[in-house]
């Protein structure tokens, strides 16, 4: 699997009828970090140099998140912190917007109700 890879708990963030369709949906991939998610700190698998990178990006992404969709203050989230931190990767979500479509068409056997 590659960054780029959907993962499972991709969908556990999302209601299937708005699936990538928020603006503030972001999925941060983090190079030698295997971990669900980028807020769970004390769960996280990697060498101490990849923590510590990890650490830092973290503080920058979810602060600025926070700062920006929670407090209302303006700031340009997430452009501030990917460019402090430009080994991480931006997954495009897509592929949950086409996922959620398929899933909530209708099936060629259903009968409307």
């Amino acid at each position: 699997m590659s960054p780029e890879t959907p993962a499972a708990q991709d969908l556990a963030y999302e209601r299937i009828p708005e699936a990538g369709l928020r603006r503030d949906g972001y999925r941060f991939v983090i190079p030698g970090i295997r971990h669900l998610g980028v807020s769970d700190l004390p769960e996280l698998v990697g060498t101490d140099a990849a923590i510590a990178t990890f650490t830092a990006t973290q503080n920058a992404l979810v602060g600025g998140f926070l700062d920006r969709h929670l407090r209302g203050v303006a700031s340009d989230f997430p452009v501030s912190g990917l460019a402090a931190h430009p080994e991480v990767i931006v997954q495009d979500l897509g592929w949950l917007r086409e996922r959620a479509r398929v899933e909530l068409s209708p099936s060629p056997n259903s009968r409307p109700s």
